[in-house]
């Protein structure tokens, strides 16, 4: 049954053995009783015309199991169907093409022997509450833990590491639009802090942090470029602005073959898993010292960093991880192959892509149901853009275009769709030798469930600012010397036809970058803030002054008017 891809556990053989025992008649031709005590199972045995009633509970299964020293527990992993599929002929086939490639573009192989040029990069959702955990009770007792946060909540962290195991800087993701100061007071230096709409890894938020945090940290320990940098092809990872920077500086992207990242993700093997339980430690220490602490986006950083310095041996985990993976040393020979499912199909898929066909008369029928939801002006409107580069028409309207025409080009079979991260080898050149189309946010997208990373809709060529060799990007406001940003490359802004244009100028700033950069940059706004109160003030004691003196001026006025207005017979009167 485990080889076939149905692993049963002891209840379920129990529960096998007393279907088979139902079938059996007894001499009194009577069934089995259907409700047992929950802890035993009765099963009903003929031995020599006999008919036995005997009761299958613990002892049996213990002594089913030493009967049969070729079975034994073991922990069921969870698989999918599209990573069930994943055979030894198509891993050797994908180190290959990786080889073959950097031969093409003219890289020595030599970087393989290198393991400061070998990173991998993956994230992770970190829940805010501990992990269920065995305590010392009476029996009467019930045991809980209090805690202030939901078991659904979660932030997500960004990890990589070299084939050396040393770690980069991470990135933390909030889910949000600002960076507060208490976000960043009690982060390390060095660590890197972004926002995105679900706190979710997007393509902003990655490219972000490779072009400014990652490139310098490279620069700084002196490393040699070019370097591989292995990541899961997921949407996020590959943006077409990411592309560009990787080639002018050296770093080169490569995919681990789709569905395979159990096998040839260093940070899956041997890093993660340890760390969690770490971190799960560090929540419980936080919960003994105050029941009442809730985990926020003030206090998450410093205990993450808590776990990761309690991860003393992650250095040597991490290098064992490369090496099980066969990224370093290079060797595909390395990978344990009899952790592969031995029944998995060859036959239905090839060595590059699995694609997926999905019947085109769905879509149509689809868009048939969306058809009828829009009137006239919007079908013809959105049939006259449908070809063009920019959306002419109201941007309220945008999102509900970019979902029919999601579904017009797949009923007439102009796209085709792939699970999440089935995709084909991507690195820097590969990639720039086709050019990139942009396929705008759909219905698709949102049916995408990962935990730590959001797809996100790339911007074409003619909707982004085109990035220049000089500055990749850089936005010309930021060349203040006194601006925190001026160095930081930002993500290029969509610049849209139609809408209204703000009424105030919008301060563009990096939805990523190190936390000393994040504090100089709130250090700043207080600064200016402090001085705008300070002008402020001044203005409002110059005002006042000023009105004081126009008081003054007409008090003066009107005595001197009064007394020049004044009777003959009262001067008079005074006068004698």
């Amino acid at each position: 049954m485990a080889r076939a891809g149905f692993p049963v556990c002891q209840i379920d053989v129990t529960h096998t053995v007393k279907d088979y025992a139902d079938k059996i008649r007894r001499r009194n031709d009577r069934e089995i009783p259907n409700s047992f005590p929950s802890k035993y199972k009765h099963v009903c045995l003929t031995i020599s015309g006999l008919t036995i009633l005997c009761v299958v509970g613990k002892n049996w299964s213990q002594r089913f199991i030493a009967r049969h020293p070729e079975i034994r527990q073991k922990l069921v992993n969870n698989l999918s169907k599209a990573g069930a599929k994943v055979t030894e002929p198509q891993l050797r086939n994908w180190f290959f093409e990786v080889e073959e490639l950097l031969r093409q573009d003219g890289i020595d192989t030599s970087i393989f022997d290198n393991p400061e040029r070998i990173l991998n990069f993956d994230e992770s959702g970190f829940q805010l509450v501990p992990k269920r955990y065995k305590a010392l009770c009476s029996d009467a007792e019930n045991t809980y833990l209090v805690t202030s946060n939901s078991e659904k909540d979660c932030y997500t962290a960004l990890f990589g590491s070299t084939a050396a195991g040393d770690l980069t800087p991470p990135m933390i993701l909030y889910p949000g639009k600002r960076i507060s100061r208490d976000m960043v007071e009690n982060v390390p230096d060095g660590w890197s802090i972004g926002v995105s709409d679900e706190g979710w890894q997007t393509s902003k938020t990655f490219y972000e942090y490779i072009a400014n945090d990652l490139y310098q940290w490279l620069q700084k320990r002196g490393t040699e470029f070019p370097v591989l940098i292995f990541v899961d092809g997921h949407k996020s990872h590959v943006n077409m602005e990411l592309v560009e920077f990787c080639i002018q500086k050296g770093l080169i992207l490569v995919s681990l073959y789709p569905n395979s990242t159990r096998i040839l993700q260093p940070l899956d093997r041997n890093f993660f898993g340890p760390l969690k339980q770490i971190w799960s430690k560090v929540l419980r220490q936080n919960l003994l010292k105050n029941s009442n602490a809730r985990i926020n986006k003030g206090n998450f950083g410093i205990m993450l960093h808590t776990a990761v310095q309690n991860f003393t041996n992650s250095k040597e985990g991490l290098k064992k991880a490369f090496q099980l993976c066969g990224l370093f040393p290079w060797n595909v020979d390395a990978i344990d192959f009899s952790t592969l499912p031995a029944n998995a199909d060859v036959s239905q898929q090839s060595n590059d892509t699995i694609v997926t066909e999905e019947p085109q008369h769905d879509y149509a029928l689809q868009l048939q149901y969306v058809e009828m939801g829009l009137n006239e002006n919007q079908l013809l409107q959105f049939a006259e853009n449908r070809n063009k580069d920019y959306w002419y028409g109201p941007y309220e309207q945008l999102a509900l275009f970019n979902f029919w025409k999601t579904i017009k080009d797949k009923s007439e079979g102009l796209m085709f769709t792939t699970p999440l991260e089935q995709y084909t080898l991507i690195t820097c050149h590969f990639t720039l030798d086709e050019p990139v189309e942009s396929v705008p946010m759909s219905s698709e997208a949102a049916t995408e469930n990962n935990a730590s990373m959001c797809p996100e809709s790339q911007p074409s060529s003619s909707d982004s600012m085109q990035l220049n060799e000089n500055d990749h990007g850089l936005d010309a406001n930021k060349a203040c010397n006194d601006d925190p940003f001026a160095d930081v490359l930002i993500w290029p802004k969509i610049t849209h036809v139609s809408g209204a244009a703000p009424k105030r100028k919008i301060e563009h700033i990096p939805s990523v970058a190190t936390s000393s950069k994040w504090l100089e940059w709130h250090d700043k706004k207080d600064d200016d803030r402090k001085k705008k109160e300070e002008a402020k003030l001044a203005r409002m004691e110059k005002r006042r002054l000023l009105n004081e003196q126009k008081l003054q001026k007409k008090s003066a006025e009107s005595e001197k008017k009064g007394s020049k207005s004044a009777p003959r017979g009262s001067r008079k009167k005074k006068g004698q």
